[in-house]
Formats: structure tokens, sequence, C-alpha cells
């Protein structure tokens, strides 16, 4: 007599080896499955909440935490399970390029306020690449693109802003001055009475207030303070200089004049025949 016993063989599933993987918050998606060296495929992935999950990690959306593969199996083999520790670093932010006007002469300007919501704790360099301390000072630095950078932590690489800096000249009015003219003189350019480097291309005003073409006339225009103003560009402030005008009348001899007399006339006085109103 005989019996036959048909034995079958069910494959043990492999959910591969528990793993960690380190990501940048900035990084691109990865398969979690790659991390799990040599398991069998077809298995389901869940998160760190017990919810399904792709297996596709994606720092910008998902949390970190542990992360399981699980494999179902035929009876009698048990189902396997792996998991995946997955810690996120954060990534550096040296803020958005930004831009910056200063005046010339102005005040030293901290540039990481530019850079909103930066990271501290980055380091600065010039527009040549040399070192810079973070504060623009007019009278020292040179205009152009400075770099503030942020060092990642493994695996984020660094981060790097631009803040591009330009420089707006002061205005110069000129030094503030006197001129003592004479009321008899021909029409007079004030400007040059506030100094060789005066800018031109600023506007007058008289004493009053009024605006005046800053050509003076003596002889119709009025003593007094005159003040040439220059419009700064933003962020520079505009410039002033002011002209004391002191207009002195002109000796007045009257008009030429002609008498004739005869040799038995008495005296008289010659400045009754000028014309005018001649001075005494």
């Amino acid at each position: 007599d005989q019996a036959a016993i048909t034995v079958t063989e069910t494959g043990s599933p492999d959910a591969g080896v528990d793993g960690e993987v380190v990501l940048c918050a900035n990084s691109a998606p990865q398969d979690l499955f790659a991390a799990l060296n040599g398991a069998d495929a077809g298995g389901i992935w869940t998160d760190p909440n017990g919810s399904v999950h792709t297996g596709i990690m994606d720092p910008a959306a998902d949390v970190a935490g542990v992360y399981t593969y699980t494999i179902g199996a035929v009876a009698p083999c048990a189902g396997d399970q792996s998991h995946i520790t997955v810690l996120v670093t954060d990534a550096p932010y040296a803020g958005a390029d930004a831009g910056i006007s200063v005046c010339d002469q102005g005040a030293g300007q901290d540039l990481f306020t530019q850079l909103i919501g930066a990271n501290g704790g980055g380091t600065w360099s010039a527009p040549g690449g040399g070192p810079f301390i973070g504060t623009y000072d007019p009278g020292v630095d040179d205009p152009g693109s400075y770099t503030y950078t942020v060092n990642g932590l493994a695996p984020c690489a660094a981060d790097q802003a631009v803040v591009v800096v330009a420089e707006t000249g002061s205005p110069y009015a000129g030094a503030d001055g006197v001129l003592d003219i004479c009321s008899s003189v021909g029409p007079t350019p004030l400007l040059a009475y506030l100094g060789p480097d005066a800018q031109p291309g600023g506007a007058w005003t008289t004493p009053g207030g009024a605006p005046h073409s800053g050509t003076l006339v003596p002889a119709l225009d009025a003593s007094g303070e005159y003040t040439y103003v220059i419009t700064g560009t933003p962020p520079c402030s505009s410039a002033s200089a002011t002209l004391m005008v002191n207009i002195e009348a002109a000796p007045n001899a009257g008009i030429d004049g002609s008498f004739t007399v005869c040799t038995g006339d008495d005296p008289f006085s010659l400045f009754d025949v000028l014309g005018g109103t001649p001075e005494v």
C-alpha cells in the first residue's frame, strides 16, 4: 500500500532592513523603498501617524518620523515589516534678494535689515568677494552686489541672497556768501558768489520768498537774503545756500546841462544848472 504527501512551500516575504534617511526640508521627494536594501516589492507604506502613504517622502509636505513598510504573506508564512526613520533638517534661509539706495554722505546701513526673514549667523562678502561686516558705509564702501551666505547642516546646502547697493550723489548748493554791489552795475549772475563748487540747476528765491531768475538786476531788485536750493535725489536731502545782497545806491551827479551868461552877470551856482535830481 502507498500514500503520497504533497508538500507546498510558501515563500517568506522580505521587507528589508530597518534604516534611516536624513533629508533637507527643501530636498526633492525621495522614494523610501530604496533605503530598504533589497526588500520585496508590493508592500504597503504607512506614515508616522499610521495612515497609508505612497512611500515617496516629500519633506515639504510630509512629517518626519518612522515610516513602516509591510508585506503580507500566504499562510503559514508570516508577514514582514521594516521601518525607515526619516529625519528632516531645517533648510537655511538667507532671505530674498533686495536692493537699496543710499546717499553718498548718508549714515551707514545694516544690509541684513533688507533680507526679510533671513536666518542670522551668516557671513557677508563684498562685490569683489572680500569679507564684509554687513554695514554699508557710503564714505568707505563701494556700491555693488553684497552677498549674504547662511551655511546649512548636512544634507542641506548653503543659501545665499544678494543686496544690490546703489549710491545717490548729494547735491551741493555752495557756501553762504555776501555780495556788496552798486545799483548802477548791470545784470549779475548770483551763483558765482556761492563758491566755485556750487552746482548749477537749482532754484533761487528773493528775500520775500518769490521765485527769482538767479541774475540780479541791481537797479530793480531789492537788497536782502537770496536763497539757492538744489533738490536732492532720494534718499539724499536737498541742499541750500544763502547770499546776502547789499545794493548800494549809485551817486547821482544829475544830468549834463549848459547855460549862457553875460560877462556882467552876477555870480550863480552851477549846481542849479544840472538836470535831473543831483545829490548835494
